[in-house]
């Protein structure tokens, strides 16, 4: 998150809740474990493409912005939270 959140281009191995940030080349680059030609391949590509580097940066960027900000992901909870209190309020238990 921190490089994306700093603009950088990420090309990153296959961790868990990767998939979550980059579900695909159009938000940065996942390699699996120790695969270096694969990682080198995608640094070449993108250095050879400006406009690539600023299409993911810019959608790499919105898409954190939009589902991992703090503000937004707490209102979501908040939003939840309010949604069991209400059915739990509604159907009490005995």
């Amino acid at each position: 998150k921190e490089a994306i959140a700093a603009k950088c281009i990420c090309i990153t191995t296959n961790t868990p809740g990767i998939k979550e940030l980059i579900p695909n080349e159009s938000y940065g680059f996942v390699c699996e474990m120790g695969d270096v030609n694969t990682a080198v391949n995608h640094i070449k590509s993108v250095l050879k493409n400006k406009d690539t580097i600023n299409h993911i940066t810019y959608t790499a960027y919105s898409k954190l912005k939009q589902e991992f900000d703090i503000n937004v992901t707490m209102k979501k909870y908040i939003h939840h939270w309010k949604n069991l209190v209400q059915i739990k309020n509604h159907n009490p238990q005995p």
